[in-house]
């Protein structure tokens, strides 16, 4: 058995960090596009019950880009937690099998299985707060009905 790698457990913290960038990324693209979409709307000569309604759709179609984001950083969180639950569960192991066989190895890989099982809570605290941001009300859109909100 070997020690396990560094790069084993930086890894999924690089992946972690890439997935919420491009997430975010998503978020800003589709607010953007939707600011432009409103000043188009704005700047022409409507009446002003077309621009409320240029409007509240313009907030729908913001809130149905803030769900789709979130529901996107559900998905990659929910890819990533599966992968370092199966780091944990391999380290584990390996941790159990060094122990019995009194190897030299066992402070390293304790320490990876430690780093794994920080790296759970710290995925585990995040799908709870995207689970809060998640869930309908007056937070998720407060300018939408709750039919369309719906995550």
């Amino acid at each position: 058995m070997h020690a396990p790698d560094a790069a084993d457990v930086s890894g999924m913290d690089r992946q972690s960090s890439e997935a919420y960038v491009l997430a975010s990324i998503a978020v800003v693209i589709a607010v953007l596009a939707l600011a432009v979409a409103l000043m188009r709307d704005s700047g022409s000569n409507r009446t002003s019950s077309t621009a409320v309604t240029a409007t509240t759709m313009g907030l729908q179609r913001m809130c149905e880009a803030k769900i789709a984001a979130l529901n996107l950083q559900m998905r990659v969180l929910t890819e990533e937690r599966a992968a370092v639950d199966a780091k944990e569960r391999k380290l584990r192991a390996r941790l159990f099998a060094e122990k019995a066989a009194h190897s030299p190895n066992l402070g390293s890989t304790d320490a990876a299985h430690q780093e794994a099982m920080r790296q759970q809570s710290g995925i585990e605290e995040q799908i709870l707060g995207l689970d809060q941001q998640r869930s309908p009300g007056p937070g998720l859109c407060p300018y939408v009905t709750p039919s369309t909100a719906t995550p």
